[in-house]
């Protein structure tokens, strides 16, 4: 090859030069009758056997140099080798890490997840801070002092029974809206108070079945929800319909600034779980919350102790 620097086909010539296969000369004079001084000057028989072994030498020597040449243009070949030859490629595994190491990866882990939970911790009560400023905003242009110079107004010396009456209404919508949503299983003090918006919108919506109509009760007057069965299946008149009405919206603008003005300390006391529960009314019952009693009596004062419903706690369960 010559990449090696010299022709090896050559070399092989030099050495063992090839006659040719057919030469018609030679071959006539052959062929021509031999006298008998020609055949006198014939080789003797051992002449061919030299000739045999000349030609076997020189295959031979052919055979071994391109062999050789082989062997040096086939060196950098893969594939002239053997298979079972070429040299075998281990396939590398990264080693096990030290326990040390292996140590300190988890609680390198470890401390970024903790990182990543405290960041999460500092959003949601930078978040619950926002919401709960924005909670504490009044939602409406008129207080507590002023439905009761309504009520006043409206309905003279049955005022305090009907501010009673209505805000005790209030205490029962709240309950029965926070219950429904699961306010006191709530996670975080954030969902809570999602929650406790939910319960205060739907709260005043809706009372009972209307039309609401103003009954005597055991305590004085008392906003109650109308039952024609009661009443032989007769309607309410124009005129009873439109107090009724009247008497809805009382109840209404009392409930929304009732739960308005006490929102924060009602979030609050069910942060604290400290709100009284009452007694359950028939057995297996749950006890609901017993907000009439905080809120009527103890917060907003419109009802005095024994116009309220007991609760089954002492005074050091209540805010």
């Amino acid at each position: 090859s010559s990449h090696f620097g010299f022709n090896c086909s050559t070399a092989a010539r030099k050495l063992c030069p090839a006659k040719p296969m057919y030469d018609p000369m030679h071959d006539e004079k052959l062929l021509e009758p031999q006298s008998r001084a020609q055949k006198a000057q014939s080789p003797p028989d051992g002449d061919w056997r030299r000739n045999l072994i000349k030609v076997g030498l020189c295959v031979t020597f052919t055979g071994m140099v391109l062999y050789e040449c082989a062997m040096k243009t086939g060196s950098d070949d893969d594939s002239v080798l053997d298979p079972f030859d070429r040299p075998t490629i281990t396939k590398k595994y990264p080693r096990p890490a030290p326990n040390g190491n292996s140590k300190r990866e988890k609680e390198k882990a470890a401390k970024k997840a903790a990182k990543e939970a405290k960041a999460k911790e500092e959003e949601d009560s930078r978040r619950f801070v926002q919401d709960l400023q924005s909670f504490k905003d009044r939602q409406f242009d008129f207080t507590l002092r002023d439905v009761k110079a309504e009520f006043k107004g409206k309905y003279e010396d049955r005022t305090k029974s009907l501010l009673c009456s209505g805000c005790k209404l209030t205490a029962l919508r709240i309950g029965d809206e926070l219950s429904a949503r699961n306010a006191s299983e709530q996670p975080n003090p954030s969902s809570l108070l999602n929650i406790t918006k939910q319960s205060m919108r739907a709260a005043c919506e809706i009372f009972f079945p209307t039309p609401i109509v103003i009954s005597t009760g055991n305590t004085g007057a008392e906003f109650t929800a109308y039952d024609k069965d009661q009443h032989g299946g007769k309607a309410l008149s124009g005129v009873e319909l439109r107090r009724s009405q009247v008497a809805e919206r009382s109840v209404q603008r009392l409930c929304s600034v009732i739960l308005d003005e006490f929102k924060i300390a009602m979030l609050q006391a069910m942060i604290q779980h400290k709100v009284p529960h009452e007694r359950a009314k028939n057995p297996g019952q749950a006890p609901h919350d017993n907000w009439e009693r905080w809120l009527c009596a103890k917060r907003a004062r419109l009802c005095k102790r024994h116009q309220v419903m007991d609760d089954d706690e002492g005074e050091e369960g209540e805010l």
